[in-house]
């Protein structure tokens, strides 16, 4: 069996693709680099760089002339605990559990601590049976 499939693309449509293929292939490298910085020196040095690069691109100065001020959100510090701490559900995470020993939020279906290996010490109640018995 043969099949011959002709499609045809105008200028406009290559044109268009080639920008959003551009696009694309820019903003992961961009991505992809952003995610390796560490210092945050270097990271408001790197947004300042792009920013003024991006506005001199479409026409606009650059209305901040001098480095960007980048604040640093620290850890937050969690109290120590004398066993493990269930977390509830709410909108933006699931439940969990916070383990004693490290303070790493584990999964709810872990057992173990993915951050020391501590076994779950606290109280952990099976959900109610589903159905009719």
């Amino acid at each position: 069996m043969r099949a011959n499939i002709n499609i045809e693309f105008t200028d406009e449509d290559l044109i268009k693709h080639a920008r959003n293929l551009g696009r694309k292939l820019i903003l992961d490298f961009i991505h992809a680099g952003i995610v390796h910085l560490k210092d945050p020196t270097l990271a408001a040095t790197a947004v300042q760089a792009f920013s003024a690069a991006l506005q001199s691109a479409i026409g606009k100065p650059s209305p901040i002339p001098g480095p960007v001020p980048m604040s640093v959100a620290e850890p937050v510090a969690r109290p120590k605990l004398d066993k493990c701490m269930r977390l509830d559900e709410v909108a933006f995470a699931d439940e969990a559990w916070v383990c004693c020993k490290c303070n790493t939020t584990n999964g709810v279906h872990r057992s173990v601590c993915r951050g020391c290996d501590h076994e779950r010490c606290d109280v952990v109640v099976p959900p109610p049976p589903t159905g009719s018995a």
